[in-house]
């Protein structure tokens, strides 16, 4: 009978005690963006230079959920939430949100990381007690595009000695590369030389292809030389003759650099451009010098068309421009 007393009594008890609420679990979500291989272009007005991705956020979880989603990219690149950040999902839906990738204008030519992740914040209104997220990892691969620029300062001005067919003084032309990639150009002198056979005169440069990577924006000189072919001895009959017993040529032509990367897209590329030429036949580097005049600029390049042993003579200071 007292047991039974006691047992009534804890029952009685135990009823008085308010029902302890069971502990939301602490949720779960699976993120999912598309595509994970995203090509951008970065040329500089481009249209191409960001792209939309679809991340589905799904919650799998049995009770509602509240998911901040937030991202990561390498330097370079840009994400934007144009739909926000923080999503209500309820128990088995999914939510479908835009996320827009983006690259920096003139960024190099490259594979980059960018990574979006979803973060349970809460469950059920009560603040989730353990991390639980999930990231979806994406490949943005940046294409190259050339860009580069081909100028000279003139006139394109030789000089060539008719007592020593193995040296001359040249000239240059200027190029500025801004591509985002390793690029290779050539220089290509086919219409110069076509406008100097009838003069029995050649051109020579010393180098002919560059290699030029991202950081080497130049300028870059590429090293021009005037000197008789082989075809047979220069002919200054026709040349106007200068007071000092020296002879001038005049001619237009043109000149370019090529890029050799034909698969890249081209931004503001300038390879051919049209030159004026002034030639000077003279007997010695006296001759030359009297031609420069004083107090002009010195030739921005002189060399040999040779032989090393005239590049002491041809190095003599050299009048640039002519009146």
């Amino acid at each position: 009978m007292n047991r039974m007393l006691y047992l009534l009594v804890a029952l009685i008890l135990l009823s008085c005690f308010p029902a302890v609420q069971a502990q939301n679990p602490p949720g779960q979500v699976d993120l999912e963006c598309s595509p994970a291989a995203i090509p951008l272009d970065a040329s500089p007005g481009t249209e191409n230079g960001s792209m939309d991705v679809m991340c589905t956020i799904t919650n799998p979880h049995s009770e509602d959920e509240e998911i901040h989603l937030s991202g990561s990219a390498d330097s370079g690149l840009s994400l934007g939430f144009l739909e926000g950040t923080e999503f209500n999902v309820s128990a088995g839906e999914s939510v479908m949100v835009n996320v827009t990738v983006g690259a920096n204008a003139g960024i190099d030519n490259a594979t980059y990381a960018v990574s979006v992740t979803a973060r349970v914040f809460s469950v059920n209104n009560v603040p989730s007690p353990t991390n639980i997220e999930d990231t979806s990892n994406m490949a943005v691969h940046v294409s190259a595009y050339s860009s580069y620029t081909v100028s000279y300062d003139a006139p394109l001005t030789f000089t060539v000695f008719t007592n020593d067919a193995s040296q001359s003084i040249g000239d240059a032309v200027k190029m500025e590369h801004n591509g985002n990639a390793l690029e290779y150009f050539q220089l290509n002198l086919t219409a110069l030389n076509d406008a100097l056979a009838p003069h029995n005169l050649t051109t020579s440069a010393p180098v002919i292809t560059v290699a030029l990577g991202v950081s080497e924006t130049g300028p870059t000189l590429f090293e021009i030389f005037v000197g008789e072919s082989s075809e047979g001895e220069l002919n200054t009959s026709t040349w106007e003759a200068l007071q000092n017993g020296s002879h001038r040529l005049t001619l237009s032509s043109t000149v370019a650099v090529e890029s050799t990367a034909e698969d890249q897209p081209c931004h503001t590329c300038t390879s051919l451009i049209d030159v004026q030429v002034e030639i000077y036949a003279v007997e010695s580097i006296v001759d030359a010098q009297v031609i420069g005049g004083v107090g002009e600029d010195p030739l921005p390049s002189v060399g040999v068309f040779a032989t090393l042993a005239m590049i002491s003579l041809a190095g003599i200071a050299v009048g640039r421009k002519h009146a």
